[in-house]
Formats: structure tokens, sequence, C-alpha cells
């Protein structure tokens, strides 16, 4: 059975299966170029066994517990995915990434989204700090972490190199579990 996370009457998040497979392969392909501006691994998705080994290692590192990558589904269809990337269980933190597909954009589903798998962490996790790591450029995203009571603690210099060959900055913001505790943004 596959467990999932309620974030609204429309959405929820879901643990990877194979049955999502053709979906995934697909939301990728149509949404290339949009996706590709800022996830480095999307040109390694180019034939749907690709996908299905992408869902296969999100469904082992899950297992592992050294990553926890749900699905976004809304509206009964694939949108995009969110995860606590190096998930570190002894020291209680994780790296939260995300991504959703172009036409949803806009409409609040990514922020809930994330907002839903933060209270995972802190209260079913039992984590102490999520951190969101991003391209100092990608303001649109930059907002996610803001509306979560996220704060920014710094930038990395220079620290990725994009596709026309500069460098880019990347910023951090990080959430504690005591400052969420005492939010009243509890999604």
């Amino acid at each position: 059975m596959n467990r999932t996370l309620i974030v609204d009457d429309q959405t929820y998040l879901c643990f990877p299966t194979l049955e999502y497979t053709t979906e995934l392969f697909q939301l990728i392909q149509t949404n290339r170029t949009f996706l590709a501006q800022y996830l480095p691994w999307i040109p390694n998705i180019q034939k749907e066994w690709h996908a299905q080994r992408f869902l296969k290692e999100a469904r082992m590192m899950n297992k592992g517990r050294q990553r926890l990558t749900t699905l976004i589904i809304h509206q009964t269809k694939l949108a995009g995915a969110v995860s606590l990337v190096h998930l570190d269980v002894p020291n209680k933190r994780a790296e939260m990434g995300y991504w959703l597909k172009k036409d949803l954009q806009g409409q609040g589903i990514m922020t809930r989204s994330c907002g839903r798998l933060i209270r995972y962490a802190f209260m079913g996790l039992h984590l102490n700090r999520v951190e969101m790591r991003m391209v100092a450029s990608n303001k649109r995203s930059k907002k996610i972490p803001l509306r979560l009571g996220f704060e920014l603690e710094g930038s990395l210099k220079e620290y990725l190199v994009n596709k026309a060959g500069q460098f880019e900055d990347v910023d951090i913001y990080a959430l504690l579990n005591k400052n969420w505790k005492g939010s009243t943004n509890k999604i």
C-alpha cells in the first residue's frame, strides 16, 4: 500500500512506486526545458526506463533513510516532487528539494506541499533542522522558504557553474523545529 500525506482537498504527497514511471517520464518530457533550468539531473532522464530507475532509486533511498522522496499528486495527476535530500537522521537535519510542472506554478501548491513535508520532518521524523538551498537568481523559488518561516542564513559565493559556464551564488535558508513550533504557520 502506498502511504500518503494529505496536503489539501486536491493535493497529496505519496511515496514513489513504479506505477508512476510513464507519467513521470511524460511530465519531464513536457516540461524538460523549464525543469532543466534548475535541476541538473533532468538531462539524465531521456528514456522511460530512466524514469523507472529514478523511482527505484528513490524507493531504495527512502527505505535506507538517506533521503525521503515524495511525489506531488494534484487533482489525481503527478505534478512534481518534494524531497528531504541529504537526510541526516543521527544529526536530525535534512535539506529540502522540490520541483513542480510549469503550468501549476504560482498556485501555492508547492508552498503547501513543502509545508506538509516539513510537518512530517519535524513531527514524524523528529528532525531539528530543515534547509533549503537554491540558486540566488531563482527569485520565484526563494519566496517559498520565506513564506514557510525559514531564515536566510547566508550565501555560498560562486558555488555552482550554470549552463552558460558562469558561476552562481547559492542561498541557504533554514528552519529549526523550535522556531516552527512557535509559528502560527503550521501547514
